[in-house]
């Protein structure tokens, strides 16, 4: 007896649907996949964050480095948590 899903195999050959159903799996999992980060400030930090948030717009340096500085801490640790899931960022490049 044949499984209902055979007659693709008919039309695509099995290794290409087997590939076809990886990648698409690959696509729910990382769809479906949630993280949750908490930014840990200071009153004080996140005024700071918010005007140089701000005064980047306008094209200060000194803004621009805290600006990248706070950005590069939140991709450390989005970084972190897709290692730890044996999550390679690379792998569709």
């Amino acid at each position: 007896m044949s499984d209902k899903n055979d007659w693709i195999n008919e039309f695509i050959p099995s290794e290409q649907v087997e590939q076809i159903q990886a990648e698409a799996n690959r696509i729910i999992k990382g769809q479906e996949t949630y993280y949750e980060m908490t930014v840990l400030m200071t009153q004080e930090d996140m005024i700071h964050a918010v005007r140089a948030f701000h005064l980047m717009q306008g094209g200060d340096m000194d803004s621009w480095m805290m600006g990248m500085s706070i950005l590069a801490a939140l991709i450390d640790t989005m970084e972190y948590a897709l290692d730890r899931d044996d999550v390679d960022v690379w792998e569709d490049d």
